[in-house]
């Protein structure tokens, strides 16, 4: 069975999450960690056995033994990444937000068709087993025509969060604030859940961090294409945090996620919504990462060997980014008139 040589680039907050998922993997091996702390690369490729570590990227890029490259950087570092790993014929995972604009995540998508990559972006949320199954009992009609989906996401970060990774913060090297960052799961879900979305709106603020540029709260309203209405609320004001939500309401039932998990489902006609059983666990994450890295992570290894697209392709991912392209757009706009 073919075997798929790996590299984790960037080492930092995540990186170890995918470095552990490759450790684990069957189909794949982890050749190199990644990154220009030189202290972090060793770690995570001795933590993890990685048979090698570079502070440079461009080393991964010139080994012809590495098939696929799983990029864990800071924001503003994806999309340039992304477009030169496809360069080289690299196929390439890439971690949340894919881009910090619209523009940048068409060209990263443009340049992995063109070399005939494989791409994919990671929003393992998709893969959890709740959102498999209301996923499910939508497309079966069990909640009839959705009518309504809110998301809250209210979490703390300290000012020692933005001051000890600078690049958070800035418009130029986060592309944002909390929605971008902390809230992209949650939009992603409400727009995989409920489609496209037709209009936006949206008031931003930062209230609670003197030294960031970007937004720390958040009220979005949404109109879907089929008609529903969605509220998006988030903060990174919330000291110590709750857990996050997403309810959806239709003409025949309604369902309340918290936490990954069902807090609530409830159809007219009677029928329950039966979740799986998670058959893997969590990895290094942090506890609000779910455990749904490994699985995005083997599907992404399975779309290469049997060459189809991954789960998350790249325009799924950037279908997030379009809307937050739209509300950033706007704010800023505002801002300048002001």
């Amino acid at each position: 069975m073919r075997e798929i040589r790996c590299a984790v680039v960037g080492c930092g907050a995540v990186g170890p999450v995918h470095a552990e998922a490759l450790s684990k993997s069957t189909r794949a091996r982890l050749i190199a960690a990644v990154d220009v702390v030189a202290e972090r690369a060793r770690d995570v490729a001795q933590k993890y056995g990685a048979e090698c570590w570079y502070e440079d990227y461009q080393k991964v890029l010139e080994r012809d033994d590495i098939d696929a490259v799983f990029i864990c950087t800071p924001h503003y570092l994806h999309v340039p990444m992304v477009i030169d790993a496809a360069r080289h014929g690299k196929h390439v995972l890439v971690e949340k937000p894919l881009a910090i604009d619209s523009d940048s995540a068409a060209m990263a998508i443009e340049a992995c068709r063109r070399a005939g990559v494989r791409f994919a972006v990671c929003l393992q949320n998709r893969m959890n087993p709740v959102t498999v199954a209301l996923k499910d009992a939508i497309h079966r009609g069990l909640l009839g025509k959705i009518v309504c989906v809110t998301g809250a996401v209210s979490w703390y970060r300290s000012d020692e969060y933005y001051a000890d990774s600078p690049w958070r913060g800035r418009w130029e090297t986060e592309g944002g604030g909390v929605l971008i960052n902390q809230a992209i799961h949650t939009l992603d879900l409400m727009l995989h859940l409920a489609g496209d979305v037709e209009s936006v709106s949206a008031t931003l603020a930062t209230v609670g961090h003197r030294a960031i540029e970007v937004e720390d709260v958040a009220s979005v309203s949404m109109r879907f294409a089929d008609g529903a209405v969605g509220n998006l609320f988030a903060t990174t004001c919330s000291y110590p945090g709750t857990d996050v939500r997403i309810e959806i309401v239709g003409t025949k039932g309604s369902a309340l996620i918290e936490a990954d998990a069902l807090a609530r489902f409830s159809s007219i006609n009677g029928e329950a919504l039966v979740v799986e059983d998670d058959r893997y666990e969590s990895l290094v994450a942090k506890p609000y990462y779910g455990a749904s890295h490994r699985k995005l992570i083997e599907d992404f290894i399975e779309a290469i060997i049997e060459n189809r697209p991954p789960f998350v392709t790249g325009e799924e991912g950037k279908r997030s980014i379009d809307v937050l392209n739209t509300i950033y757009r706007e704010f800023r706009r505002q801002k300048a008139s002001a």
